[in-house]
């Protein structure tokens, strides 16, 4: 059960990073596109906003999937809890996916902007050592005492 219970959390935590690793990015095109998410928006705009939201999600879980699940295989079998290792392996995880998607598809990101994606790994590897390690980390500690 405990096993199962692990599983989960790695899941869960691995899509909510996801998430926000396309909240980066997408913060990244609101403001390379001059356009004030605090203003009001149309019907049409906010549609649009959430469909290409929804795709660059499903863009990311699913070119992001083999490089995180072999940085969590790795902190999962040596016991790494460090938030640095966290940290850099998103960083990692993001520049290994946006490499792999620029070498299948020949797409380039404009103006060279593979930072942005180094940059949402670090923000999803934050995102998941907070749910998945600190987390469970802190849950079992208040079991123990």
């Amino acid at each position: 059960m405990a096993v199962l219970t692990r599983a989960l959390v790695i899941i869960g935590a691995y899509l909510v990073s996801c998430l926000a690793a396309v909240v980066v990015i997408w913060l990244r095109i609101l403001a390379a596109t001059a356009m004030d998410p605090a203003t009001h928006a149309s019907t049409n705009q906010i549609r649009t906003i959430l469909v290409i939201g929804g795709v660059m999600y499903v863009v990311v879980v699913v070119t992001a999937f083999l490089p995180a699940v072999i940085a969590a295989a790795l902190a999962e079998f040596f016991r790494l809890q460090s938030v640095a290792y966290y940290a850099v392996s998103g960083g990692l995880v993001g520049a290994v996916a946006i490499l792999g998607f620029r070498f299948r598809f020949s797409y380039r990101v404009w103006g060279g902007g593979d930072w942005l994606f180094v940059l949402a790994g670090v923000a999803a590897g934050l995102v998941y050592w907070a749910i998945a390690v600190r987390g469970v980390r802190s849950s079992s500690h208040a079991a123990l005492g």
